[in-house]
């Protein structure tokens, strides 16, 4: 099954190839889709109204006073249990304990998060000017004094025994 989501809404397609919009786009306020994650039957839907669940046909908010009216771009599975939120205003963790701050966000050059992703002992967060990596132990930015350092990040792929590939906007793929 291959998820989607496009001006219609949320949805798949099934094993006949037939288009099923699940999640009309107005449950949402019509709201641009930026990431979508599976954790069991719940999907979590990041928007650029916030943070949504969809589980067992109902679709609900993620309470949080700093996802309220705040663009979610990307959500990733934390190694540490639960997931990480990129959001316009920094980085969150949610877990069972609710929503806390990435402890580091006043160190980012942009709060505007792109993309997260999190390996069992370090991370990469993408961001509008840049990327950073991340341990328990602190951040450093990517690519300083490279293009790299104010790249506006849209992906990163960390490929076992070989490195990490950044993907940027209009900067090009950046290897480390």
């Amino acid at each position: 099954t291959v998820w989607v989501a496009n001006k219609s809404g949320v949805g798949y397609f099934d094993l006949n190839k037939s288009y099923i919009n699940l999640i009309p786009s107005s449950q949402y306020g019509r709201a641009s889709v930026h990431d979508l994650q599976f954790d069991g039957d719940r999907l979590y839907i990041a928007t650029g109204r916030g943070l949504f669940v969809y589980e067992n046909d109902t679709l609900f908010t993620v309470p949080g006073r700093a996802l309220r009216d705040n663009p979610v771009f990307a959500i990733s599975r934390s190694s540490k249990g639960g997931f990480w939120i990129g959001t316009g205003r920094g980085l969150y963790r949610l877990n069972f304990a609710g929503l806390t701050p990435f402890a580091y966000n006043a160190f980012l050059g942009s709060k505007f998060i792109t993309y997260v992703l999190d390996k069992e002992n370090f991370g990469v967060i993408g961001t509008s000017k840049g990327a950073y990596y991340f341990t328990d132990r602190g951040i450093e930015k990517v690519g300083d004094q490279t293009s790299l350092e104010s790249a506006y990040i849209t992906s990163v792929l960390h490929i076992d025994g070989v490195g990490i590939l950044i993907g940027s906007l209009n900067d090009g793929l950046f290897y480390r």
